[in-house]
């Protein structure tokens, strides 16, 4: 379904009381299309949420161990049951069998070099909680946090991303070669650029592979966390650019 349209007032995490980040309104009653562009704004303007990504970006300068967590659209908040220094769990039946998740990040360590993006195994978790019927997907956000910011996913065509979902974590909990071709073609083999246009690297796999969704990018530092969420594209020469939301 492209276009999931979102009532602020409803389930926008700053109305009512603070004004909407997408229209300025106090007391939103508008629906937002939940758009990247829409979504970017969200996102920065929510408080509690960018209040988190600020800590755990603070803690993951000098962590070895990924940390993260999940939220629910009750807010909880789930903690993992199992940390290692390349990876995270939760216990499923015990911590999220039965619930709908709204924000699912976690941290690749500043420390040991670890990458801005998505991993090819980060995208299966994501599927496999679609799968099982845990994804609020209208205000859903899926992400990594990195020594160089905080990188944000949103699904924009559920039909497209329901699609991608069973080719990338299919009934023997693998991705079918079509997925991996892609990944190494678009991720792994190609070795130029900043460590930020790695994320070009992900847009051009998330596009060729038709995943349904949208990526945004808040730059950060130890000394500078001012900077939003912005909308990444990769345009039609092929440049990783920010979106005209305009």
């Amino acid at each position: 379904m492209d276009g999931i349209a979102t009532r602020a007032s409803a389930s926008c995490p700053i109305c009512p009381g603070h004004p909407c980040a997408v229209c300025g309104s106090r007391h939103c009653n508008e629906v937002h299309i939940n758009d990247p562009c829409s979504k970017s704004q969200l996102l920065s303007g929510d408080a509690a949420f960018r209040n988190k990504v600020d800590l755990f970006f603070d803690n993951n300068q000098t962590s070895q161990i990924e940390d993260g967590w999940l939220k629910t659209n009750t807010g909880e908040y789930i903690s993992p049951s199992n940390r290692t220094g390349t990876s995270l769990s939760y216990d499923y039946s015990g911590q999220v069998a039965g619930k709908l998740i709204t924000e699912h990040y976690h941290c690749h360590p500043a420390i040991t070099g670890q990458s801005c993006i998505t991993s090819l195994s980060d995208l299966q978790k994501m599927a496999f909680y679609y799968q099982r019927g845990n994804i609020d997907v209208d205000n859903y956000s899926f992400g990594v946090i990195s020594g160089i910011g905080c990188l944000s996913i949103i699904i924009t065509s559920e039909e497209l991303f329901a699609v991608f979902a069973d080719r990338v974590f299919d009934e023997n909990r693998n991705a079918d070669e079509g997925i991996k071709d892609a990944w190494k073609d678009k991720v792994t083999d190609v070795k130029f650029g900043t460590a930020e246009e790695s994320i070009g690297k992900l847009i051009r796999f998330l596009d060729s592979t038709e995943a349904g969704v949208s990526v945004m990018f808040r730059p950060m530092s130890p000394t500078n966390k001012s900077d939003n969420w912005t909308t990444k594209i990769v345009d039609k020469n092929d440049q990783y650019t920010n979106n005209n939301c305009n």
